[in-house]
């Protein structure tokens, strides 16, 4: 959406469209029934939690291997911000409306991936894997020689993006134990966001 929007009436209006949207997260928030919620126990905070994370992350590869493709991914793939202008301007030589329509070839793509991630509902080190065609689709988009060819490829890069976060998300929360899912997540998050201040610069000087 914000794509179209972008080639058709500016950038303004995403800004706009961005904070009413979030109108309807607020709304799901206050209607959710808390009656259904099973909370685990919390952890009493004591000294060396963070190593002990880290200790139980590194002797658990179903912990480990999603982690450390997250962090790599983030910092080499998850450039988009990057990336998608200057693929716009230099490979294309168009502007924000040409940028506007990469963004919304990736949106469609990711609702199509997450529809498809949700409805077979599988989770573990081997989807994962699968998932991990993100870096040959990625290639197949830095490769694209037209425009069309460039928007096919990024539908898939879309798809394959979310596949990769939602499934390595749910392999994480299910395989980590209850009293250590919450510094997993942790780093997780880390791996998730951390890692993409990293590679930017990377990303931009290359």
């Amino acid at each position: 959406v914000a794509g179209v929007l972008i080639a058709t009436v500016g950038i303004g209006i995403c800004f706009l469209a961005n904070a009413v949207s979030f109108v309807a997260v607020v709304a799901s928030l206050l209607t959710l029934d808390r009656a259904l919620l099973r909370p685990s126990p919390p952890v009493a905070r004591e000294r060396g939690q963070l190593r002990a994370g880290l200790r139980y992350v590194g002797r658990r590869p179903e912990l480990l291997l999603p982690l450390a493709m997250m962090a790599c991914i983030g910092a080499l793939a998850y450039e988009f911000p990057v990336t998608l202008p200057v693929m716009a301007h230099q490979a294309f030589h168009r502007g924000a409306e040409v940028f506007g329509l990469m963004t919304a070839a990736i949106g469609i793509g990711a609702v199509v991936g997450g529809l498809v991630t949700a409805a077979r509902g599988r989770s573990g080190l081997g989807p994962l894997l699968l998932a991990a065609t993100l870096g040959l689709v990625l290639l197949a988009a830095a490769a694209a020689p037209t425009l069309p060819a460039e928007l096919v490829a990024l539908v898939f890069v879309g798809a394959a993006s979310v596949s990769f976060t939602a499934i390595g998300n749910s392999s994480l929360q299910l395989a980590a134990a209850p009293d250590m899912r919450g510094r997993v997540m942790a780093l997780w998050l880390v791996a998730f966001q951390g890692s993409t201040p990293i590679g930017g610069p990377v990303i931009g000087w290359v």
